[in-house]
Formats: C-alpha cells, sequence, structure tokens
C-alpha cells in the first residue's frame, strides 16, 4: 500500500506542481447586472408557479387547471433562472462539480440568511461565503473537494463581492488577489478587477487524473484551496465576500 501510495504521489506531480505560483489574470469578464426590481418579478413568478406545482402534486390534472396557468407553467419551465449562474444546458456540472466545499470560517447568520462555504459553489448568485474572521479575511480560504474520478478542469470563473446588488457589493470587502494550492501544494495567484462580474482564469495546466490514470483503483482524492491574500475595501463592512467559484473543463461527454 505504501509504494501504492508513492506512485500516485509521483503521478500527481506532473498535474499540480508544473507552474507553482504563476500570476493568472482574468482571461474574460462578464458584467452582472442584477436588478431589484427584475429580481422581485423573478421571485414573484416563482410562488406563482410554486402554488401551481402544488396543485398539481395534489392531485389536479395539468389539463384541468386554467389555461392562463398552463400557459403560464409552459413558460416558466422554459424560463432561465434569474440567478443561475450557468445555464439549463449541458455543462461540465452534467459529470462535474465538488464533493464538498469547506472553509477556514464563516460569519454568523443573519436573519435567515447564511454564508456558507457551499454558497460560493451552489451556481447561484444570490447566494454568497462571507469569511468570519476578525479583520478583512486575509489568510481566511474555502477549500474545494473532489472525487478522484471528476472530470478534469481547465477554467475557474470567479463572482468577486457579494454580486446580488449594487448596494451589497460596494459595503462588502471583494476579493483583490487568490492564492491558490492543488493537494496543499502552491499553485498560482488569481489577480481580480474590483468588478461586480463574473471573471474567467484559463489554467496552464488542467486540475484532475486524465482518463488513463482513472482506470487505476486506490486513486485518492483531490483539493483546490482558495486563499484571500488582498482584498478591495467594502464602503460599510469589514467582511470579505466571493458569490461564487465554478468551473469548466473536459471529461464529461
Amino acid at each position: 500500500m505504501k509504494i501504492l501510495n508513492t506512485l500516485f504521489l509521483f503521478l500527481l506531480v506532473p498535474l499540480f506542481t508544473q507552474a507553482q505560483y504563476r500570476d493568472l489574470y482574468p482571461d474574460s469578464i462578464y458584467q452582472l447586472n442584477f436588478d431589484k426590481k427584475k429580481a422581485a418579478i423573478y421571485e414573484q413568478e416563482v410562488q406563482r408557479a410554486a402554488k401551481i406545482e402544488a396543485k398539481l402534486n395534489a392531485g389536479t390534472d395539468f389539463e384541468a387547471l386554467p389555461v392562463e396557468d398552463q400557459h403560464f407553467l409552459e413558460i416558466f419551465d422554459m424560463t432561465p433562472d434569474y440567478w443561475a449562474a450557468i445555464d439549463r444546458g449541458c455543462s461540465w456540472y452534467c459529470g462535474g462539480g465538488s464533493k464538498e466545499v469547506t472553509a477556514s470560517s464563516t460569519l454568523n447568520e443573519s436573519g435567515t440568511t447564511s454564508y456558507q462555504a457551499s454558497q460560493a459553489h451552489d451556481l447561484n448568485f444570490k447566494n454568497a461565503w462571507v469569511e468570519g474572521a476578525k479583520g478583512e479575511g486575509v489568510g481566511e480560504y474555502l477549500e474545494y473537494h473532489f472525487a478522484a474520478k471528476s472530470p478534469r478542469i481547465h477554467t475557474i470563473m470567479l463572482a468577486n463581492g457579494y454580486v446580488k446588488s449594487q448596494k451589497a457589493w460596494e459595503e462588502n470587502n471583494r476579493v483583490k488577489t487568490l492564492r491558490v494550492y492543488v493537494n496543499n501544494e502552491k499553485y498560482c495567484y488569481l489577480h481580480l478587477e474590483d468588478k461586480r462580474a463574473v471573471q474567467v482564469f484559463k489554467l496552464p495546466d488542467m486540475f484532475g487524473y486524465s482518463p488513463i490514470m482513472k482506470t487505476q483503483s486506490g486513486l485518492p482524492d483531490w483539493k483546490v484551496k482558495f486563499e484571500i491574500v488582498e482584498v478591495y475595501k467594502g464602503t460599510k463592512f469589514n467582511d470579505t465576500v466571493i458569490s461564487e467559484i465554478f468551473f469548466d473543463g473536459i471529461d464529461v461527454h
């Protein structure tokens, strides 16, 4: 077993440490412009759809619904989630995704609003992870855990700050620089612009095991850590926020 573990560690080295501490900058940036009025309209539609679906679940036939409810539900089912980070179509997430996301600290809940680490990977821009340490959050981190057979990752996408509204984004700290580790090995820095946007980083080396390696038995899981190094200051709160870190890659189809 010791020999096998040593072999896996040897195989991991070229995958994860070829480009220690490279400085990466966004390859592209997609502005986010969530609007309170549009968000409110979407929430009303969600509530209406829930009421109609409750009738269906209670035994009402679809054809027995009022015609306007039938038409509404058909249109709503094809409408993208207002807060969704990815489209409903096929993506890396058809076969990918992390097993778990953990954090060094988390801000306590505020009423019914939670700031757990998992919310940085729920593919929903309305939610966010907020670190809970004293100060501005330097040294705090998110860690994504992946199964050994998870598809490989070649792109990191990051929504920086509390992007659900312009007010929340301005009032809270945003990340300026993240230090990235893979399996606790130093990998690179991500340098983020101070924009309410999705910032896309193309990786010089893919994260994960090749299809050939995945045929091996006993392959260990792997993890990626994002540590806050530097922040852009908020106008009101000293908490640093990341709304979403998500991925794209290969090996899905």
